[in-house]
């Protein structure tokens, strides 16, 4: 089942925001409205392009992504199922 995947997070850490969506532009208004992305550019650059660098000393984090993925569990992308399955 095809679904995108908002991710924010540091280098090759695990992201501190993953959530799943229908599609690549619900994630990319989620990300622009949880990042509160002033810049138009950065907003845009993240719809078209599914990334943006982030400042981490501004932002806490130090990049934003998109990513397609096609696997047959989506909910195991998410940030509270994660969660649940590291507490538990």
């Amino acid at each position: 089942m095809k679904h995108y995947i908002a991710k924010v997070g540091m280098g090759e850490c695990m992201p501190s925001y993953c959530e799943v969506f229908d599609s690549a532009s619900e994630a990319a208004q989620a990300l622009v409205d949880s990042l509160d992305l002033i810049s138009g550019l950065d907003a845009a650059w993240l719809r078209s392009y599914w990334f943006i660098e982030l400042d981490p000393e501004r932002d806490g984090n130090e990049y934003a992504s998109i990513e397609e993925c096609w696997c047959a569990e989506p909910w195991v992308h998410r940030e509270e199922w994660a969660r649940d399955r590291k507490d538990g």
